[in-house]
């Protein structure tokens, strides 16, 4: 691709900005959180990051394709309701996960076991032509059913683009679309790998930590660094 040195330029300092921005805790703490509380596989929690993260740069790309054609007086527009969208969520998600521990963890549970379902008979017996390796074990309650979680976490990050790529966009649209395009293919790669790559550490140190205060407690802690999140959110630019 022959550009000019100013676009490389330009590409360099995107990427330092892309892989600190998936750095930023709101991009990756909450997935680990929620999926913990959930009772989530690993491979659960990192398929929802990712989906997220790529709804995410797809919102961002819009936004810096839009800013670039119609110029940065649209980026003030977003960015007055982008952060209070962001922390409003996080709130919201905290604010339940703490509702939840203080009832005494009557939440909703991820299914609703039925005899047939785990093997046993009306009476409560196996069934004869079941084995235990069929067995489900019982899941634990959670404060959010599975969608409603899925959707927080996918609203966190979708409908709250990072303002700071694209004035990324605005200086590289004199490049075409070859050079918006190679910048959106560059961000979007680079955020979401970022996020899954922290998320996937923070979340195999997580799996070897027993917490002492047990499952309400946890449930505290989500809670209370959620809001935390959306306070940061919210008040930190």
């Amino acid at each position: 691709m022959n550009m000019p040195n100013t676009f490389w330029g330009l590409l360099a300092a995107t990427i330092v900005v892309s892989v600190a921005h998936a750095a930023l805790p709101s991009h990756w703490l909450p997935f680990v959180l929620v999926g913990r509380s959930q009772g989530w596989s690993a491979r659960r929690v990192m398929s929802v990051a990712t989906t997220a993260g790529v709804g995410h740069v797809t919102m961002t790309s819009l936004l810096g394709l839009l800013v670039a054609a119609a110029g940065m007086s649209l980026l003030k527009a977003v960015g007055d309701w982008g952060q209070p969208v962001t922390a409003g969520v996080l709130f919201v998600t905290g604010g339940v996960y703490l509702v939840w521990a203080w009832r005494g963890g009557q939440g909703h549970s991820h299914s609703i076991p039925h005899a047939h379902e785990h093997g046993e008979s009306a009476e409560g017996h196996p069934h004869p032509h079941e084995t235990d390796d069929c067995a489900t074990p019982p899941s634990r309650p959670a404060a959010l059913s599975d969608r409603a979680a899925f959707w927080s976490l996918f609203s966190v990050l979708t409908f709250s683009p990072c303002e700071g790529m694209v004035p990324f966009f605005f200086a590289s649209a004199r490049f075409g679309w070859t050079g918006l395009l190679t910048l959106a293919a560059v961000t979007g790669i680079l955020t979401v790998l970022g996020m899954v790559v922290l998320v996937s550490l923070t979340q195999a140190g997580l799996e070897r930590v027993r917490l002492p205060f047990g499952e309400r407690g946890e449930k505290v802690l989500t809670g209370v660094l959620l809001v935390g999140l959306g306070a940061v959110a919210l008040f930190w630019h």
